[in-house]
């Protein structure tokens, strides 16, 4: 009888130490966890460039019709590092578009964006886009052609890395170029998508640690989580243009070093139609092709020294789909129909249409029916 208090006391010891044990192990697991996170908000604190005047581009955002996103592309490694291309996304729910310009497009300080960068680095890249196109930018990211291939490697994924640049030179059409970007935008949507899926939370703060000399950017991680959240597809869906600054190239000499000349006096027009998609644009920036659907040989060119002569840019003279077009069609690929009413008033009796094409190269289509003579067009 004596022995059941014994018991009962030694019962209540291991009980006791057991929640103590127990005790101990949740708030390990506790300080553990809160020690992932602390670590994890620490790197990812430390992606976001928080210099004075990184920070200062975001104080422009609120109250803006619109965010512009700066991407900057960079090729090689270590000392062979350059500025490859520079991206603007202007984000706006309306008439969103994209502006691409070469590295080697050359600025009115003297120098080119690549000579820009190599002796100021991305504030001075930043500052020299802002200066030229009198654009703001709000946001920058600045990609090195490392960073993909280094996450993959790391993470063992199977998607395939993004290409940190593509080609812009002399050679390379709009169409190309929309191609190129749209294969880029694809392929680090994919993989970035990829790697948000097979990287557990513990693994972040490495990545991001081993990463970090990879990318430059005035983005916050919150950010970047709310932009991927709200990419449907693709980063520029369909229905955005992309778009050269207008200018033309030089250099184009064996032995040259081709250069990007942006026309200021074209800027300020081209710019406005951009941002609003209803002012008056430039014939010369009236991207125009001109089709024959009559069937009678000649008739497309010689409709299109026409047009030139009236200071279009016609990019393309080709046949139509076929040749029994009875009327003669101007066809918009634009929402905004401007561009196209421009070329119509020259050519008596067409039809106005307008057919939206996402990512065409020509903002006009004119198709010349069997109801076209030359005469039809105004002298």
């Amino acid at each position: 009888m004596q022995r059941y208090p014994v018991l009962y006391g030694r019962s209540r010891k291991v009980k006791l130490r057991r929640r103590r044990i127990a005790l101990f192990f949740l708030v390990s697991l506790l300080l553990l966890i809160i020690g992932i996170g602390v670590n994890t908000v620490s790197y990812f604190n430390r992606m976001t460039d928080r210099d004075r005047w990184a920070a200062s581009l975001k104080r422009g955002v609120e109250g803006a019709a619109r965010q512009n996103y700066l991407l900057l592309l960079i090729q090689g490694e270590e000392e062979n590092r350059e500025l490859a291309s520079l991206y603007l996304l202007s984000s706006h729910g309306e008439n969103p578009y994209g502006l691409v310009l070469p590295a080697n497009s050359t600025l009115e300080r003297g120098g080119t964006f690549r000579e820009v960068y190599e002796a100021k680095g991305t504030s001075g890249s930043v500052e020299a886009f802002i200066e030229l196109t009198g654009e703001p930018v709000h946001y920058y990211l600045l990609l090195e052609e490392g960073l993909f291939a280094a996450l993959g490697e790391l993470q063992g994924l199977r998607s395939r890395p993004p290409r940190a640049y593509y080609p812009i030179g002399p050679g390379v059409g709009i169409n190309q170029l929309v191609g190129e970007v749209q294969n880029w935008e694809r392929d680090a949507l994919s993989f970035a998508q990829e790697l948000l899926v097979e990287t557990p939370f513990w693994r972040w703060p490495a990545l991001v640690r081993e990463t970090l000399g990879f990318y430059e950017t005035n983005l916050d991680w919150r950010e970047v989580n709310a932009l991927m959240k709200a990419a449907d597809g693709y980063l520029l869906p369909p229905g955005r243009g992309i778009y050269m600054l207008p200018g033309e190239w030089t250099g184009m000499e064996e032995g040259e070093t081709p250069l990007y000349g942006v026309d200021p006096q074209r800027l300020g027009a081209f710019l406005d139609y951009m941002r609003v998609g209803r002012t008056q644009i430039a014939r010369e920036d009236i991207r125009v092709e001109v089709l024959n659907g009559s069937g009678v040989p000649g008739l497309a060119r010689r409709t299109a020294a026409y047009l030139e002569g009236e200071g279009f840019k016609v990019i393309r003279v080709a046949d139509a789909d076929h040749f029994e077009y009875t009327h003669t069609q101007v066809i918009s690929r634009l929402d905004d129909v401007t561009p196209a009413k421009e070329v119509a008033i020259l050519i008596r009796g067409a039809q106005l249409i307008r057919e939206t094409l996402p990512y065409a190269e020509a903002m006009v289509t004119v198709i010349l029916g069997k109801d076209f003579e030359l005469e039809d067009v105004s002298q």
